[in-house]
């Protein structure tokens, strides 16, 4: 077989692999959120049937990964939109915190509170406990920079205090005392403290991105300074970088406005000066890409080396920066008073 041949089915096979991975993705994406929007309806319905501050809190965390995840199944879009939904998801996620938090706090001073688990409940929280393990095994839950200790009290901890409570109720709980009633209050606000404590360091992290912040890995002083130092006649005026989400990737966007020093005396000045853009571009976008720019933006402004400055009234470079009135009103008020004196004489 000639080796044209072989190439070209190794390519095929390449390709039918790449196209059997990016099914088997896309088809693992929308199946566990499939399953994840199952999980927060039974659970919406089961924290309207019981007053359990502890069962409305198993619905936190289920709410945060149905809209940070939403758009695996929802939206086609690029990876920066998942800064806002994570964002939106933390949001929603701290909203119902505080709900149970001030609700638990009002209940243990007025000490008003009836409540019961049905059986249907019981089942939720199993299938809230399956559900979230697999998926966390099969790393389909967004990380939100946290480590797998952070990880496990932000899906786990208030429903295993809810099944703590489902224990303790069936045992001990008798017509006299209710535990249920008396220790869910002190269980939410509990279960709320840490819960905020665990995902608010998370929101901290993403603001930077939303706000366009510098990549700490990316010193634009120096870069400036090599810039300059590699290519003498060029002058870098003005720089943006921004951070690119994920995080992990390491990735920025850059926007560059440079300045070109040109003899526009010397023969054929335009030419070699279109040649020479076009090279020092081409240069720092591969020092860029390199360094993990992705959108790369260079603006060039060419500046006559040998051009004669415009003339000013101002006495000095200071006063023409500042626009004081030395420049502009002042001076053509001591013109017209020359002029005139010199008409009146």
């Amino acid at each position: 077989m000639p080796k044209s041949n072989k190439m070209n089915n190794s390519k095929e096979i390449v390709k039918m692999n790449e196209m059997r991975c990016s099914i088997w993705e896309n088809s693992r994406n929308k199946g566990s959120y499939i399953l994840l929007l199952i999980l927060c309806g039974l659970e919406i319905i089961t924290s309207v049937q019981t007053h359990s501050l502890i069962a409305r809190l198993t619905l936190c965390d289920t709410i945060l990964f149905s809209i940070a995840m939403s758009r695996k199944l929802l939206i086609k879009a690029s990876d920066d939109l998942d800064v806002f939904l994570h964002l939106a998801g933390l949001i929603a996620f701290e909203a119902l915190i505080f709900v149970n938090f001030t609700h638990g706090i009002e209940i243990i001073f007025t000490h008003s509170h009836e409540m019961e688990f049905p059986g249907f409940f019981v089942v939720t929280i199993l299938y809230d406990i399956g559900v979230k393990t697999l998926l966390l095994l099969i790393g389909v839950f967004p990380t939100f920079n946290m480590g797998w200790v952070k990880k496990i009290f932000l899906h786990y901890v208030a429903t295993f205090t809810a099944l703590a409570l489902i224990f303790m109720d069936n045992y001990f709980t008798t017509k006299e005392k209710n535990y249920l009633s008396h220790l869910d209050p002190y269980g939410g606000v509990l279960v709320s403290i840490v819960l905020t404590s665990v995902a608010l360091p998370s929101a901290a992290k993403i603001i930077p991105f939303l706000m366009g912040n510098i990549p700490p890995s990316f010193r634009v002083d120096e870069f400036v300074t090599e810039i300059e130092r590699k290519f003498p006649n060029v002058k870098c005026s003005h720089i943006h970088v921004y951070k690119k989400w994920p995080e992990e990737a390491n990735k920025f966007d850059i926007m560059m406005h440079i300045i070109f020093q040109v003899d526009t005396d010397e023969e054929g000045w335009i030419k070699n000066t279109q040649i020479e853009i076009q090279k020092t571009i081409k240069e720092l976008k591969s020092i860029l890409a390199k360094a993990g720019a992705e959108r790369i933006t260079i603006e060039p402004v060419i500046n006559g080396a040998n051009e004669q400055k415009q003339w000013s009234l101002c006495t000095t470079p200071a006063c023409q920066t500042k626009n004081l009135t030395c420049c502009s009103s002042a001076s053509s008020m001591q013109v017209k008073e020359t002029s005139s004196t010199n008409s009146s004489v």
